[in-house]
């Protein structure tokens, strides 16, 4: 199966797409079902162990910290102090509270 991935380090290369940098982020997702079929379907189903690992995350990460698995930027030596979670930045104010994300579970 086809796989994509995106990093900031594309900037407005989104899938590797050079014609999309203007896209809502609801343009972006209307161009994937169309681009990325096989993606889509693959994708459909119910993943309840998935569900709860992201509303954990969310309530981990709430209300301004974003989590990240790899950075594109200078900082600490990722995931080898602690493989099982990812850090986390915070957007706004910070409270100086380091947060750590679990990882997903794996797709079984």
């Amino acid at each position: 199966m086809k796989t994509v991935s995106y990093t900031s380090a594309s900037d407005a290369e989104y899938f590797n797409w050079t014609n999309a940098q203007y896209e809502t982020p609801s343009g972006l997702a209307r161009l994937f079902i169309e681009r990325l079929p096989q993606i889509v379907t693959a994708a459909k189903g119910s993943d309840w162990t998935y569900v709860g690992w992201y509303v954990e995350m969310l309530g981990l990460t709430y209300p301004n910290h974003f989590p990240y698995a790899f950075a594109d930027w200078d900082g600490p030596e990722e995931r080898k102090d602690n493989a099982s979670s990812w850090r986390t930045i915070t957007i706004g104010e910070d409270n100086g509270i380091e947060v750590r994300v679990p990882v997903p579970p794996p797709n079984l």
